[in-house]
């Protein structure tokens, strides 16, 4: 009997106000308009309290209300829960500019289909009208993948994914950690033959160089190629430089590697190089003839008319 009286009353009081109120009939449990100022949240905190205490699990549905006020929510432990009412559903909350949508973040709509598949999470941004751009950052449930700049995964593929890569900044922030990864630039460079009194002269595309720098290394390749003429070939030692990065300084430390010359005027047994500390220099090397030491390759070991072509590849720590 007590709860059905307390019933009466509170659909007299409702039908009272709406009699009174015919411009707003949309009201709090306080008699406040839905949109009123939150200033009287007390209030309308004390009866949710009264419905709550007095009888058991009473759900009292505000009707998409529109504040005019800041909400805030001041408790310990505070909570914010939205609850789809089943699998396949979305549940968002949406930032809007004028009415129009521009951020949203969701749980997707993905059916629940056990093993932790369905429902995941994603932001997306939407355009002036209001209208779907794309995904910005989509997150799988189950396993944990994150994905930037799409809805879609690579299975098997690593926990953070991106649709086209990763920039590293312009100027790199270097760390001294052994485990990040703080530096990745792919570029071109120009390689450049010198010896002390001599003069090269290139084929068309006789200087190719490029390189990959990952981290503190730095890949590189070239390929160098002389014309037929224009060369004034000296018995000085040769060189290359241009390297893209300075070498890093050590001690009892060298960069080295294989080198492959073609048409050359000396008969090579073998070259190589050798990038030494603090420098963007490569020094190359010859085993010529019978001879089973190294010595310094020569600008006359390559052929003034014959277009000598040379090829490295090969990395060195910055």
């Amino acid at each position: 009997m007590k709860r059905f009286f307390f019933w009466l009353l509170l659909v007299l009081d409702r039908l009272s106000l709406w009699i009174e109120n015919m411009a707003n009939p949309f009201y709090t449990p306080g008699g406040q308009p839905i949109s009123a100022s939150l200033g009287r949240a007390a209030n309308l905190r004390g009866e949710f309290a009264l419905i709550e205490a007095g009888f058991d699990a009473v759900n009292v549905a505000l009707l998409t209300p529109t504040f005019t006020g800041d909400v805030t929510i001041s408790k310990s432990n505070p909570i914010l829960f939205m609850d789809a009412s089943a699998s396949g559903q979305t549940a968002d909350y949406t930032f809007a500019s004028g009415g129009y949508n521009r951020w949203k973040l969701s749980k997707t709509s993905d059916a629940e289909i056990g093993a932790n598949t369905g429902s995941h999470f994603e932001i997306n941004r939407y355009n002036d009208a209001g209208g779907y751009l794309g995904t910005v950052l989509w997150a799988h449930r189950g396993n944990g993948t994150l994905v930037i700049g799409s809805r879609t995964s690579v299975s098997g593929g690593a926990k953070l994914q991106t649709v086209d890569g990763l920039t590293f900044p312009t100027t790199a922030s270097l760390s001294s950690n052994a485990t990040t990864l703080d530096e990745y630039r792919e570029g071109t460079w120009t390689p450049v033959l010198s010896a002390s009194g001599a003069t090269f002269a290139y084929a068309a595309d006789g200087q190719l160089g490029y390189y990959t720098k990952i981290g503190n290394v730095v890949f590189f390749s070239l390929s160098i190629t002389l014309d037929t003429s224009g060369n004034t070939l000296t018995g000085n030692q040769l060189t290359i430089t241009g390297l893209p990065f300075t070498s890093a300084t050590q001690t009892g430390r060298r960069n080295a590697g294989a080198a492959v010359l073609t048409a050359t005027n000396t008969a090579l047994y073998g070259a190589s190089w050798t990038i030494g500390s603090a420098s963007t220099t490569i020094v190359l090397y010859k085993v010529a003839g019978a001879v089973t030491s190294l010595a310094s390759l020569l600008a006359n070991d390559l052929h003034a008319t014959s277009g000598t072509v040379m090829w490295i590849n090969g990395h060195y720590y910055v």
